[in-house]
């Protein structure tokens, strides 16, 4: 007999409690197989909703080494989970949870004003997608498409860009503070009066790829960096220190 997650928790009689919608096979995310858990409106909804979870992602790793993804409550729940939908600041106290936007498509959409602090996008295309002054702190945003994505006064700091496409893309006024860029082509992309600290300035200068111009804003990258006088203004100041 075939196991699967489904018949698992039937043993167990997890599938009927109130709010609970089972499992369903993801197909919102080409390429990405794995089983998720929805929730009605029941009067136990949230309750379930966490307990399920919980039990579904032991049990189902366990014995049966499927992938298990806990809904995301800043997605869209059973239609489309890669649907960004923009958390209130009420949200945000209640702990809701920050949106798992890994292998999806976001191109050339307009996410701008966003609350999406420790959002996750590995393998994810965000081509000329508006990031204009969204909050994108601790995010986790490697080997993914963001070429010609704009990061206008977008909060950026601490996130990790590693292996990443950003071609093309404006950082300007952006904070950038622990930010990696990593393995990064940054090619064409303009980084002008972004907030950069010493030390992250060390690594983004001797990133190959720093080359080109910004088809946008017509500014050059390295230019837009100041890699020579912000690092020999560096280097200034650790002589006098010594």
């Amino acid at each position: 007999m075939k196991l699967d997650c489904k018949f698992l928790l039937s043993i167990l009689g997890l599938l009927n409690l109130d709010g609970v919608q089972a499992f369903s096979t993801l197909t919102t995310r080409p390429g990405y197989v794995g089983t998720k858990l929805q929730a009605t409106s029941g009067d136990r909804g949230e309750f379930s909703l966490q307990g399920m979870a919980t039990t579904a992602a032991v049990a189902c790793s366990l014995f049966l080494g499927a992938a298990v993804v806990e809904p995301s409550f800043a997605t869209a729940a059973e239609d489309n989970q890669c649907v960004v939908h923009r958390l209130s600041d009420d949200d945000v106290m209640q702990g809701k949870r920050h949106p798992d936007l890994r292998m999806c498509d976001l191109s050339e959409q307009d996410i701008s004003k966003t609350d999406l602090i420790g959002v996750v996008m590995e393998k994810t295309s965000a081509i000329n997608t508006s990031f204009v002054k969204a909050r994108l702190c601790k995010g986790i945003l490697k080997e993914s498409n963001f070429d010609g994505a704009d990061f206008t006064s977008a909060i950026v700091d601490r996130v990790d860009f590693s292996g990443s496409s950003l071609r093309g893309a404006i950082f300007t006024n952006a904070d950038l503070t622990g930010t990696s860029f990593k393995g990064a082509d940054i090619e064409d992309a303009d980084f002008s009066e972004a907030n950069i600290k010493d030390y992250d300035i060390r690594g983004i200068c001797r990133n190959p790829t720093l080359k080109g111009k910004n088809p946008k804003t017509g500014v050059e990258t390295v230019r837009s960096l100041g890699c020579d006088s912000r690092l020999n203004e560096i280097d200034g100041n650790s002589a006098m220190v010594l």
